[in-house]
């Protein structure tokens, strides 16, 4: 009961407040609270696909007290109509294709929002203009006449139309054109681009002749109702036949040539360390899958590749054509090996290791032909140099070996070691 007589007593003095509030309190909240918001923003002309940008769009909002203001954009949301839900099509009168919503405090206290008109149209029609004279495009032989040029946009103009039942153009704009810079084709538009090309020869293959390029809309243009069946366009081209005007070859990334190892581990498998280039007269680059690689005569004499840091020019071909380029022999290195400990053998807890008890065994070479240079001796440097005080004498302590080698550096292999602690440090054998 206290409580039901607090909780109304309390509402009587808030609304006493607010009748007791000067006109001065009431125009602060006047244009700080919205009541609505409006597009006013001239109304774009659109085709069926297109998606019109939040900022392009003015949002003006209204104060309590009447005042305006322009919304920003982060301060609004807007959500364009899917292309089925569009009315109206080409029939020249606005129609709702989206709409803006106000996230700041307004006040009803949901949120506000508003409709965008714009006048929507159907791609009914491509128009393109070219060359007076039809452009050369170059292409390979093979089954599909493969073309290697590249489309240049900037050499046509592909304009959209919206038609009436007349033929008259209602709208009309020109398109865009974006290559998929990622391709390895070419030819290759991207998503976003609003029409592609194909190109086509009108004759054999293994002969130059004429050829077209047909020009089609983006298929961002959605269909609506019979509308959006614009007829591809198709542009007179002549076609060169294209020929590679030279090879190139370069090293791979992962190649290593290993002094002493065989010419034959590397003339016998060629792609495995060289990429190999036809470059061909329109500039179009294409993998080369065959081609041969030869050293010069001195190198092949020996019959196996120079002590390591050795540059040596290499040769590939290709039919009649030749490149060159220079290789770098590297020593041979370890990839992997085992360390032991004597066995029996016991370390007292506080005192060093005896190196001497240490066994470095199955040393794994890159190369395992070529194997372990002359007079080669491991070396090796150990994560601590003696028994942790701390390791009781019926424990252990594991010890992470690692090779001083510079045939080791490459790959700096390391193995463990697992050394038992004990009441006494056995010695290493005599010699």
């Amino acid at each position: 009961m206290k409580k039901t007589i607090l909780v109304g007593l309390i509402a009587s003095m808030m609304l006493f407040a607010f009748v007791a509030c000067d006109n001065s309190s009431n125009v602060g909240l006047g244009n700080s609270v919205v009541t609505k918001i409006e597009v006013t923003s001239e109304a774009p002309s659109i085709f069926v696909g297109d998606t019109v940008a939040k900022s392009s769009l003015t949002v003006v909002g209204t104060y309590l007290d009447g005042s305006t203001f322009t919304v920003p954009e982060t301060d609004y949301t807007f959500t364009q109509n899917a292309a089925a839900s569009l009315t109206d099509v080409n029939s020249g009168e606005l129609t709702a294709i989206g709409t803006v919503a106000y996230e700041g405090f307004n006040y009803s206290g949901q949120p506000l929002s508003a409709d965008v008109e714009g006048y929507v149209y159907s791609v009914d029609k491509l128009v393109v203009e070219g060359p007076d004279t039809p452009e050369s495009y170059y292409f390979i032989y093979d089954s599909t006449a493969t073309f290697t040029s590249e489309y240049n946009p900037a050499n046509y103009t592909v304009t959209a139309q919206a038609l009436d039942d007349e033929d008259n153009v209602l709208f009309s704009r020109e398109l865009t054109y974006v290559a998929d810079e990622d391709a390895t084709a070419t030819f290759a538009a991207d998503s976003t681009s609003e029409y592609k090309v194909t190109p086509a020869k009108t004759a054999s293959n293994a002969t130059p002749g004429a050829g077209t390029l047909k020009f089609e809309r983006n298929s961002k243009f959605a269909n609506v109702g019979g509308s959006n069946t614009a007829s591809a366009v198709e542009e007179p081209i002549a076609c060169q036949l294209d020929t590679v005007a030279r090879i190139t070859v370069s090293v791979k990334d992962d190649a290593e040539f290993i002094a002493g190892a065989a010419l034959s581990t590397v003339t016998g498998a060629p792609t495995t360390y060289f990429t190999a280039k036809s470059i061909y007269q329109s500039g179009y680059e294409a993998d080369l899958a065959t081609f041969s690689i030869a050293f010069d005569a001195a190198i092949s004499a020996t019959n196996e590749l120079p002590v390591a840091g050795s540059t040596v020019t290499v040769t590939a071909t290709s039919g009649t054509l030749t490149a060159t380029t220079p290789i770098t022999t590297i020593a041979n290195y370890i990839t992997g090996f085992t360390a032991s400990y004597k066995s029996g053998a016991t370390v007292k807890p506080g005192e060093s290791i005896v190196r001497d008890n240490v066994t470095i065994s199955g040393i794994t070479w890159e190369n395992s032909t070529v194997g372990a240079p002359s007079g080669f001796t491991p070396a090796f440097t150990l994560s601590r140099n003696d028994m942790p005080s701390t390791v009781a004498t019926n424990g252990s302590w594991t010890y992470v070996v690692t090779l001083t080698n510079a045939e080791a550096a490459k790959e700096a292999p390391y193995a463990y070691m697992t050394v038992n602690a004990g009441t006494t440090t056995t010695p290493a054998d005599e010699a």
